[in-house]
């Protein structure tokens, strides 16, 4: 891992636990992760396809559920 990419996974992470980090700049770090994998695997979607997705399904992270200690 390159320090791109471990700034593109820090970013990712930071979007799911609340971080100061937009829906924005989430996306493009992911794609660019899934590009990334997709070139050097071979599988999994490029980035176009992931950008897509997000944009059109809009992920959500659950943080607080019945019985959680944060709930």
């Amino acid at each position: 891992m390159n320090v791109s990419e471990a700034r593109d996974v820090q970013r990712v992470l930071a979007w799911i636990l609340g971080g100061e980090v937009t829906d924005e700049v989430a996306m493009c770090a992911a794609g660019r992760l899934a590009a990334r994998a997709h070139d050097r695997l071979g599988a999994g979607p490029a980035e176009a396809a992931l950008r897509a997705e997000w944009t059109r399904r809009r992920p959500m992270v659950v943080r607080d559920w019945p019985g959680s200690d944060d709930a």
